[in-house]
């Protein structure tokens, strides 16, 4: 059962120092500061994979509470490993209901007061700000959703619902495997080869196999669909090397889930 909540404990909030100044607000979680029990402990914010669901609820709390969220919990969807993309909100957009019915691995709003996540233990979370328009993304990309291209898909969906212009996006990609520790075999390999630059590639350890870097593969994909390279920002480490973060390739399936979160102010 979940412990009794404990005000005096923080919960860290991984901030892009690009959204100081601006009308959006968001970060991403570590597993630090919550009352989850191991193997989930602590701050697991999600209910895959068996942990006691007050819990989740109680973490769920203490993250929004960070976060300055306006809504708790945030939006959240069905993670597929795909490139679709829900927009939320507007006349024609999803609704907060249908939202949690959905499978996709992006959601956009240009709707303030409503908070997108995404949920990741060693995948790329990525969030996009509009600043001008304005409007805001949460990306979550896997191997598979970074060759299916959902990184251009979410910036083309602001492109048409908001009016964004790719040159005005800002971007933050969060704690995620690196290539120190994302051994690959050949099919990645060969999905990535198509859609990113050779660079991602590490050379692998002696005897090893191939490792990747996927916020180096994400962060081209970035550029290449029109956002200024220096407007990209890496915030936080590799989630396997680090043990304040979640690592499914660590841990395995018994372990819990970090948040990207994303609202117009």
């Amino acid at each position: 059962m979940a412990a009794g909540p404990d005000p005096r404990k923080p919960v860290p909030v991984l901030r892009p120092a690009s959204l100081d100044g601006v009308r959006v607000n968001g970060g991403f979680s570590t597993r630090l500061g919550g009352v989850s029990e191991p193997p989930f402990h602590e701050l697991n914010l999600s209910h895959s994979g068996g942990d006691d669901r007050s819990a989740v609820a109680e973490n769920l709390l203490r993250w929004c509470r960070a976060c300055g969220l306006s809504r708790c919990p945030p939006l959240v969807q069905r993670q597929v490993h795909g490139a679709a993309v829900t927009w939320v909100g507007g006349p024609d957009g999803a609704s907060r209901a249908i939202v949690a019915g959905r499978e996709a691995d992006a959601l956009a709003t240009a709707e303030a007061g409503l908070p997108l996540a995404i949920q990741v233990a060693d995948c790329v979370p990525i969030l996009l700000w509009d600043p001008r328009a304005p409007a805001v993304a949460a990306v979550h990309a896997g191997w598979r959703g970074t060759a299916a291209g959902v990184v251009g898909a979410a910036i083309e969906t602001m492109v048409q619902r908001a009016g964004t212009n790719p040159e005005n996006l800002r971007a933050a990609l969060g704690p995620a495997i690196g290539g120190c520790c994302y051994e690959v075999g050949p099919e990645v390999v060969e999905a990535l080869a198509a859609v990113a630059p050779t660079e991602v590639f590490v050379e692998p350890v002696a005897g090893g196999r191939p490792r990747v870097d996927l916020r180096r593969a994400n962060r081209a994909a970035l550029v290449y669909a029109g956002v200024p390279e220096d407007a990209v920002e890496l915030v936080g480490g590799c989630t396997c090397c680090d043990p304040d973060l979640y690592s499914y390739r660590r841990d395995g399936p018994r372990t819990g889930r970090l948040m990207g979160v994303i609202e117009i102010r």
